[in-house]
């Protein structure tokens, strides 16, 4: 979809974008002040006027879709401010690596590791259930089994 004055879509651009798919002017406002504006080669990209601009491959920088989600996770899932959910991710994560990255050993208030993040991620808030959990914990075993297989281990291991 283009973002194009005169087009069905003008003035309404705030569609997901990028890694973890971006969305709403707010989240593209706080990732524009608190990463874009502040790294010297981003610099120039509003994403506010220009949303796009997380997607755009022209200056050979392929990686900026990225920092949308590494901001995401250090916001609103790693840095959480609940302090009943952030508990429920702090322990569900110590007992995933604990018992050696089995999801059901990561068992809290009803949810997995992967379930739970997923819920906070997609809904804001864990056991929320995320849209289209089981695939999105698909994904997270395969991604980390090839983890696995690339030689990922606890320190003790």
């Amino acid at each position: 979809m283009k973002c194009a004055p005169g087009t069905e879509t003008e003035g309404c651009c705030w569609w997901g974008r990028g890694a973890i798919q971006t969305t709403g002017p707010n989240n593209y406002g706080l990732l524009n002040h608190e990463v874009f504006a502040k790294i010297p080669s981003l610099a120039h990209i509003d994403l506010c006027r220009n949303p796009e601009g997380i997607c755009d491959t022209s200056d050979g920088n392929k990686q900026k879709n990225w920092l949308g989600a590494v901001h995401y996770w250090a916001h609103n899932v790693q840095g959480y401010e609940d302090a009943k959910y952030k508990r429920n991710w702090m322990t569900s994560l110590n007992q995933f690596v604990e018992g050696n990255f089995s999801l059901s050993a990561s068992k809290v208030n009803g949810s997995d590791f992967a379930s739970g993040t997923g819920s906070v991620v997609n809904n804001g808030f864990w056991g929320s259930g995320a849209h289209k959990n089981d695939k999105r914990v698909n994904n997270f075993r395969w991604i980390l089994d090839e983890l696995k297989q690339a030689g990922l281990a606890t320190c003790d291991a």
